[in-house]
C-alpha cells in the first residue's frame, strides 16, 4: 500500500482518503483475480477430441470469408479500461428454494433429500431477493448469453456496447470488454478461456455480421488483419477453432470455413455449388461430436428450413452437399450423435434423420400421437447425452430417452407457450414460458420442483454446471434484460 499525504487536509480527511484508495485497490485486485479465475477454471476440455485437435494449418485462402483485405477498424477512443462501472445497477437476483431470513448458509448438489419436507409441493418455494426484477436499471439491451463451463460466470452480448462478464454467483459485473461493438448476437469463450469471440453488426449494414475478438485478461479488442464476415459460427471441441457459415459473395451458394483462432488464419473453406440456392442467410450451424460433419440451417420463404450437410474432411473446395427440407425453425435442431439429427417441426413432430444420407429414420410418438399438439419451440440434450427435452407452444415439455427415443415424462404446468429450456447435470429441467414464469422440473418423474413469476417472458435460459444458478434473457415491453436466479436448497 502507498501512503498518500494531501497538503492542507486534516489527518481524518487523509485517513479517509487512504481508506478509499485501499478499497479501490481491493476492488481492482478482486476484479483481476476473478478474470484470472475465468481463464484458470475454464480448464482443458476433457472431451476436447475431434477433427480439430490436430488440424493441419494451411495457407490462408482468399475466398468468401475475410477477403476484403481491409484493415480491421478498431476503436482507439477508449484509453481507459472499462471494467467496473460504479453507476451500474446489478441485474435481478432471486432465490430458488426455501429460505429462512435473508441468508442461505449452504447448498446441496442434489434435490432428492428435499422430498417430503414442508413448503411447496416438493418441499421448497422460490423467494425473490429485495429489489429484484426492477425495470429501471440500464442493463436492458441483452441479445445473447453463454456460461463458462464451471458455471460461475455469464458472458453477455449487448445490442449496444461490447460484451460483458458477470459473476453468476453474486450477480455482480466482473469486466466489460473495450472498443466499439454493435448488436452482438452471439458470444463464446474460446482458446481455454483466454479469448472472447463475438458475432456483431458491422455498423453499416444491419444484415452483415462480423467476428470480433477480445483478450479476456485485459479486456482489449484483438486487432485482426482483415474483417471476417459470417452469418453464424460454432466452436470446435477444443475451442481453438471456429467453424463458420455464410452466403457466398458471388452466386447463391453457402461457404463453410474453419478459422484457427490462435493466428486468425482460415485453414479450410468449403463452398457449395454456386448455382444451387439453399434459401436465406444461414442462421444455424452445428457439429457432430467427432467434428466430421457441419450441419447448416437456412430458412426458406415458405417457413421451412433447408439443412445442408458439409463433410469437413473432404479434400475438395467445391462440393454438392446433401440437403433435407423440414417445416421447422432453423434452430429447433439437435445433433444427437455422429449419425443422427433431431428436428422439431412447426406441426409438433420430432423427426430423426440420418446425417450422411439426409434420409428420415423415425418420427417420435406419444401413445401413438405426434410428439406435441403445436409447434416445437426448443430442443435440448442433457449434459450426459442420455436424454433430450422438447418444448412446445402447447405449453408442455417432454423428456425422451436419447437411445431408445421413448418418452420418459411429461412436464405439465405452464399455462402458455414454453419458449426455452435447459437441462442440468443432476437431472433437473428448467423451462421459461410466455406465462412469465420460470419452472424447475424433475426429469424422471415430470414433477414440478418449483416455479417463479418473473414478470417477463424468458427467451433463453441456462443452468450453471454446479446447478446453483439460472441465467436467462427476459423480454418485457420490447426490452431484453438479464435475469440471474440463485437455486437455494433447504437449510441444513
Amino acid at each position: 500500500p502507498v501512503s498518500v499525504v494531501i497538503p492542507g487536509t486534516s489527518n481524518a480527511t487523509q485517513t479517509e482518503t487512504q481508506n478509499l484508495l485501499r478499497a479501490s485497490d481491493t476492488l481492482e485486485t478482486t476484479r483481476i483475480e476473478e478474470t484470472r479465475e475465468i481463464v484458470r477454471e475454464y480448464g482443458v476440455m476433457d472431451n476436447a477430441t475431434g477433427l480439430f485437435t490436430s488440424y493441419p494449418t494451411m495457407s490462408s485462402r482468399h475466398g468468401d470469408f475475410a477477403r476484403d483485405n481491409q484493415q480491421q477498424q478498431t476503436s482507439t477512443d477508449y484509453t481507459q479500461q472499462r471494467f467496473i462501472e460504479t453507476d451500474y445497477h446489478p441485474p435481478p437476483v432471486a432465490d430458488f428454494g426455501y429460505v429462512i431470513g435473508e441468508v442461505v448458509d449452504g447448498y446441496r448438489d442434489t434435490y432428492e433429500t428435499w422430498d417430503g419436507a414442508c413448503g411447496g409441493a416438493c418441499g421448497y418455494s422460490m423467494n425473490a431477493m429485495d429489489g429484484c426484477f426492477q425495470t429501471d436499471y440500464e442493463f436492458s439491451n441483452i441479445n445473447s448469453i453463454s456460461m463458462t463451463p464451471n458455471g460461475k460466470y455469464a458472458i453477455v452480448g449487448q445490442s449496444q456496447g461490447p460484451p460483458q462478464i458477470w459473476n453468476a454467483v453474486n450477480g455482480q459485473l466482473v469486466s466489460s470488454m473495450q472498443g466499439t461493438c454493435v448488436n452482438c448476437i452471439k458470444v463464446e469463450l474460446a482458446c481455454n478461456g483466454t479469448l472472447l469471440v463475438g458475432l456483431a453488426g458491422d455498423g453499416i449494414d444491419i444484415q452483415t455480421r462480423i467476428l470480433q475478438m477480445w483478450d479476456v485478461n485485459t479486456g482489449k479488442s484483438v486487432q485482426l488483419t482483415h474483417q471476417i464476415k459470417c452469418a453464424t459460427f460454432v466452436l470446435s471441441n477444443n475451442s481453438s477453432n471456429l467453424i463458420m457459415a455464410g452466403n457466398q459473395k458471388f452466386g447463391r451458394g453457402i461457404s463453410v470455413g474453419v478459422l484457427d483462432l490462435s493466428n486468425s488464419e482460415l485453414t479450410k473453406e468449403i463452398k457449395s455449388d454456386t448455382n444451387q440456392c439453399y434459401g436465406g442467410t444461414p442462421s444455424f450451424i452445428g457439429l457432430t461430436p467427432d467434428e466430421r460433419y457441419a450441419i447448416v440451417g437456412c430458412p426458406t420463404g415458405s417457413a421451412s428450413t433447408n439443412y445442408v450437410v458439409f463433410d469437413l474432411t473432404t479434400p475438395h473446395e467445391l462440393v454438392q452437399p446433401l440437403t433435407v427440407t423440414i417445416d421447422a425453425d432453423p434452430k429447433c435442431i439437435l445433433v444427437l450423435n455422429n449419425d443422427q439429427i433431431l428436428t422439431g417441426t412447426r406441426n409438433g413432430q420430432v423427426i430423426v434423420w440420418d446425417v450422411v444420407s439426409c434420409q428420415q429414420i423415425q418420427t417420435l410418438s406419444d401413445n401413438g400421437q405426434i410428439a406435441h399438439r403445436d409447434r416445437i419451440t426448443d430442443i435440448k440434450l442433457s449434459p450426459d447425452r442420455s436424454y433430450f427435452v422438447t418444448a412446445s407452444a402447447d405449453g408442455i415439455a417432454k423428456v425422451w430417452n436419447a437411445n431408445t427415443k421413448e418418452l420418459i415424462s411429461r412436464l405439465v404446468g405452464h399455462s402458455r407457450e414454453i419458449t426455452c429450456i435447459c437441462v442440468s447435470t443432476n437431472q433437473l429441467v428448467g423451462t421459461g414460458s410466455r406465462d412469465e414464469t420460470i419452472c424447475l422440473w424433475r426429469m424422471q418423474t415430470g414433477q414440478i420442483a418449483s416455479n417463479m413469476p418473473v414478470n417477463m417472458t424468458p427467451l433463453d435460459i441456462h443452468m450453471a454446471a454446479h446447478n446453483r444458478t439460472i441465467v436467462a434473457i427476459g423480454e418485457k415491453d420490447n426490452e431484453r434484460q438479464l435475469l440471474m436466479l440463485r437455486i437455494a436448497s433447504l437449510p441444513r
